[in-house]
Formats: C-alpha cells, structure tokens, sequence
C-alpha cells in the first residue's frame, strides 16, 4: 500500500465518524437544518478528497518545496470554487431547503478542510523525511 493510499484511507475513516456523528447530532438536535442530501455530500466530498490527496502526492514529486505550497494553495481554492458553484447550482435548481442544504454543506466542507489541511501536513512531514535520508 503507498503512502498516498494510506492518507486517503485515514483520511476516509476520520471523515466517516466525524461525518456520522455529525449528521446523528444534526439530525437529532437541528432536524430543520438536516437534509436528505446529507449522506450524498459526503460521498461527493469523500471521492472529490481522495482525488485531490492522490493528486497533490503525486504532484509533491515533480515540484519544489515552494511550489508545492502553489500547489496546496490551488487545490484548496478550486475545491471553495466548486463549492460555491455546487450550492448555486442546488439553490437554482431546486429552491426548496436551501438553506438546510448550505448549512449541511458547510459543515461537511469545513470537516474535509480540516481533515485536508492535516494530511497535507503529514504529507509535507513524509517528503521531509524523504529527502533527508536522500
């Protein structure tokens, strides 16, 4: 198993207890907030992750280390420009609970930003190592 697999599979398994939990509260606590939607976010923003975790590890072997910071920094806004794009869509096209929708966006966006930043951390801390032993 490669290191990018092992980021994308903790990655995974952190974001589906916290996603859980999340969504049970959420439920339970603010049922006017929860969507049916709920669930299918967080595939959407599970694939959209590992994808983007597999790019930025195999980008991090062809750049330099201040280029990889160009690299972080572009991922992470595409993934906020589609964000923003996904919720508009959602509001133009069906207009009812929108707000429930945005609100449980938010939360699963912020909780994969969070779980983002982290792996990208340990991945930064892996090519460190790498090049030092190098």
């Amino acid at each position: 198993m490669g290191f990018s697999s092992k980021l994308i599979l903790n990655l995974l398994l952190w974001a589906l207890v916290v996603a859980a939990v999340g969504g049970v509260l959420l439920h339970q606590f603010l049922p006017a907030y929860y969507t049916p939607w709920f669930p299918h976010i967080f595939i959407g923003m599970a694939v959209v992750e590992s994808f983007l975790i597999y790019l930025v590890e195999k980008l991090s072997r062809k750049v330099s280390d201040t280029r990889l910071v160009h690299v972080y920094m572009g991922v992470m806004g595409g993934k906020m420009f589609l964000a923003i794009i996904l919720v508009t869509i959602y509001a133009l096209a069906f207009g009812e609970n929108t707000r429930a929708f945005a609100i449980g966006f938010i939360l699963q966006y912020l909780l994969f930003l969070a779980l983002e930043s982290w792996t990208f951390v340990r991945l930064e801390k892996y090519l460190k190592e790498k090049r030092m032993k190098s």
